[in-house]
């Protein structure tokens, strides 16, 4: 079949194009990850502090229109927020990103700094656990998705600024992929009706357990959640770990029955790594796998989008998922601090003091 979005996957990051050298390619560890990489453009890898830090260095032979006028960039791992910040604003670091929106105001006044918003970077997402001991309960899945104030989740993380309640799971910028009507499905909130399906279904306090990781306010959401669960008689249990430690208790199905993530945009819906049957959270559902073969193998764009609009409606029946809401970008530097790219991320090339 053709593949119409091939130009859109090749660009994005789950299945960027990426050239390697062949002497690379044969110096892989057990787990098929490189164990020789330099790079090509205008910095090179120097050296990588585990879960601490990771230096780049000059390539002073890289011929281009990139350029390097900062020696060495250092990309320090500080998953507490506050300390992110209060980390720039006593210039320990030039550059951060992921502000909470709860300190706009005080650092707006701080003519030292720049703070940078933008649009939807991606989305916040509730993955459910479909083999766990409860969410693999359709009914489960319902219930908790009628009970949540999504809004309170988002603004538990995110604080009041950082976030839109956009309920489609693309960013609204892509308009192309947006669907209408979703509005009735998302952000229910209705506390009465999440306990009638428990209720109906015969739910007996079994537990259901969040997982989620210290980064960036995510466990702040977790809380949260429980607090909800619990209004409609449920018994809730939460994980709080690092997040290296969160993406290795995600792939064991029997640890959790919901995993709070984060996720940033991609092109072409399909590329929600959600819908892998393969990912965690496991989406195996046979009906809607074949509306994704079927979006993979569409043969013009009007075919594709009239397959999402179905399986858009459908997710919000099956719920592999709770798109909770939209996050977005926000970026703190100091003002001395020149030329930084930012587009779909940040990119510190053509930078400079």
């Amino acid at each position: 079949h053709p593949v119409i979005f091939f130009d859109q996957i090749m660009a994005s990051s789950p299945y960027a194009a990426v050239i390697l050298a062949k002497e690379s390619l044969a110096q892989t560890d057990e787990k098929g990850f490189l164990t020789s990489y330099i790079g090509t453009g205008p910095y090179v890898f120097d050296s990588y502090e585990s879960g601490q830090c990771v230096t780049l260095k000059k390539f002073k032979e890289y011929k281009g229109e990139k350029k390097a006028y900062i020696e060495n960039l250092k990309y320090f791992f500080v998953p507490d927020s506050v300390v992110r910040t209060l980390g720039l604003e006593s210039g320990k670091y030039d550059f951060i990103n992921d502000v909470m929106s709860s300190d706009f105001e005080r650092l707006r006044k701080n003519d030292d700094l720049v703070l940078s918003l933008g649009d939807e970077a991606g989305s916040f997402v509730l993955l459910f656990n479909k083999r766990g001991p409860l969410a693999k309960n359709q009914y489960i899945r319902n219930a908790v998705n009628t009970a949540l104030d999504l809004n309170g989740v988002m603004r538990s993380c995110y604080g009041a600024e950082g976030y839109t309640m956009n309920p489609s799971y693309m960013e609204e910028w892509q308009k192309t992929w947006l669907v209408d009507g979703l509005e009735k499905y998302h952000n229910i909130n209705d506390k009465n009706k999440a306990k009638e399906i428990l209720e109906e279904n015969d739910y007996s306090n079994e537990v259901f357990t969040i997982l989620s990781s210290n980064l960036s306010n995510m466990d702040k959401s977790a809380v949260f959640i429980k607090s909800e669960l619990e209004k409609i008689g449920m018994k809730v249990e939460v994980i709080i770990v690092d997040w290296s430690t969160m993406m290795a208790y995600r792939n064991d199905a029997d640890k959790y029955d919901l995993c709070i993530t984060a996720m940033t945009s991609v092109p072409v819906p399909s590329l929600k790594l959600f819908y892998d049957p393969e990912y965690a959270g496991w989406s195996d559902d046979e009906y809607l796998q074949e509306l994704l073969g079927h979006l993979n193998s569409s043969q013009t764009i009007e075919e594709a989008l009239d397959i999402w609009n179905t399986l858009q409606l459908y997710s919000f029946e099956y719920l592999p998922v709770i798109v909770a809401g939209h996050y977005n970008s926000g970026y703190l530097y100091r003002k001395e601090l020149k030329g930084v790219i930012e587009n779909n991320g940040f990119y510190f090339y053509n930078a400079y003091f």
